[in-house]
């Protein structure tokens, strides 16, 4: 006849019970309570044995007790290092997310910054630029306006000049006798072949009498009374002709 093996009842509260009882029982009474004092398995199974009203091998109890134990036991403990890792992976995680989180908002800080710093230095030298081109500007207008005045006094020279040198040789023509520069030309001969040409075109379209009047004008012989009636005429002689 095949003996039946006694099963063991899974380790639970009553067992956590019995194993505390099997630990007080085994203490001296002069020792000191400690977490790391040994416990006897056989007191803790034997109590766990009387709990379970078994009858059958105490020993085979015994060994499945103890292996349902031990698993028990293992399996707290890879529970309870499964939720450390956990624990370590979500702080682990936490902490690279905090970090690239970090990175980017030191990143974004540095781009704003360098942003802010290329738009400053572009307006800068946008400034820089303008100011360049304001004071060329103003060279430039400066420049022309003293070439400008450089040519009105260059002109008001040349004018004054031609107009010392026209006197003197008005003087030089009244000294030699003649009313002015275009009569002592008009009366000087010989003529050379352009100047005969520039007469011949000169009077050669006018009929005889404007020509007669004309030639004789050129040559001095006739003076010209101002038309009294003219808005233009020179009045500054006025007096000393009726004097």
């Amino acid at each position: 006849v095949k003996q039946k093996l006694p099963v063991a009842t899974p380790p639970d509260e009553a067992f956590q019970r019995s194993l505390l009882e099997a630990q007080l029982a085994n203490k001296a009474p002069t020792q000191a309570a400690s977490p790391f004092q040994s416990v006897d398995y056989d007191s803790a199974a034997r109590l766990a044995y009387e709990a379970a009203g078994e009858s059958g091998d105490f020993e085979a109890f015994k060994a499945k007790y103890l292996e349902d134990a031990s698993a028990m036991v293992g399996d707290k403990y890879k529970a309870a290092a499964e939720a450390d890792a956990a624990v370590a992976k979500a702080k682990a995680e936490a902490a690279e997310a905090a970090r690239l989180e970090k990175e980017a908002e030191e990143k974004r800080l540095a781009e704003e910054a360098a942003a802010a710093e290329a738009k400053a230095k572009a307006e800068a030298e946008a400034a820089e630029a303008a100011r360049l081109a304001e004071e060329a500007a103003a060279a430039k207008a400066k420049a022309e306006a003293e070439a400008a005045e450089a040519a009105r006094l260059a002109e008001e020279k040349r004018l004054a000049e031609e107009a010392a040198a026209k006197e003197a040789l008005e003087a030089e023509a009244r000294e030699l006798g003649y009313p002015s520069v275009a009569v002592m030309k008009a009366r000087q001969q010989p003529k050379s072949a352009e100047e005969e040409a520039a007469l011949a075109s000169k009077y050669g379209a006018m009929d005889l009498e404007e020509r007669a009047f004309s030639i004789l004008t050129d040559l001095g012989m006739i003076d010209l009374n101002p038309d009294p009636e003219d808005p233009n005429r020179d009045t500054s002689k006025d007096d000393d002709d009726m004097e």
